[in-house]
């Protein structure tokens, strides 16, 4: 997408919010001096719509919400994998 507007900051969109029956990977929120863009990142797939989930497209993740350290934990150099 090109703007003729300077960007003063971008953050990508967290995945549950995504749009996944119209095949949307990935959506980047674009800050300008008086404008946020929505810029959409999809796959083009020839069956779209609410009956046709591509599962190939959404690996699975980690999805606990909880933290491996506290920010205190963290901040003093402590280390932990993910849970």
């Amino acid at each position: 997408v090109v703007s003729s507007h300077t960007s003063r900051g971008s953050c990508l969109v967290p995945k549950p919010a995504l749009d996944v029956y119209h095949c949307e990977v990935g959506r980047l929120l674009n800050m300008t001096a008086s404008t946020i863009e929505p810029v959409s990142f999809n796959i083009a797939r020839k069956r779209m719509g609410r009956n046709n989930f591509h599962e190939e497209l959404y690996p699975s993740t980690l999805s606990n919400r909880e933290s491996a350290l506290s920010g205190t934990a963290w901040s003093s150099g402590e280390n932990a994998p993910p849970n």
